[in-house]
């Protein structure tokens, strides 16, 4: 489960806020899609979920684990299992869906039987 509460996200540079309040939840199993205008903080979001990005407001936690309290190997294992797909599309032109789903676990490591399966 992700569990989001006021979520605040802040750019260092210039101090701007592009996340502000943000307040979600996802039980497993559900699927959601985020839409929005280009610059609207899509991006941003699943960045703060998946460790990607530090967030200086709020709650997030995935599976009861609040993401910024992780310290860095808990943070590259915490990645390892969470799967994201980036939307280059030229990388990925001409591929089967199976191939693009079982990218990130190449990438991890994990052997080809156990790709499948996941």
């Amino acid at each position: 489960m992700i569990e989001i509460k006021n979520l605040k996200k802040i750019w260092e540079d210039d101090k701007s806020s592009v996340l502000e309040d943000i307040n979600l939840t996802i039980e497993d199993g559900d699927i959601y899609a985020l839409v929005g205008r280009s610059g609207a903080g899509k991006s941003t979001l699943l960045r703060c979920i998946n460790g990607l990005t530090s967030y200086q407001g709020g709650s997030l936690t995935v599976d009861g684990c609040e993401i910024k309290d992780l310290k860095d190997k808990e943070l590259r294992e915490f990645r390892r299992r969470v799967g994201m797909i980036f939307q280059h599309f030229p990388f990925w032109r001409g591929r089967r869906c199976i191939r693009i789903l079982r990218f990130p676990c190449s990438v991890g490591n994990i052997q080809r039987k156990r790709r499948t399966r996941r």
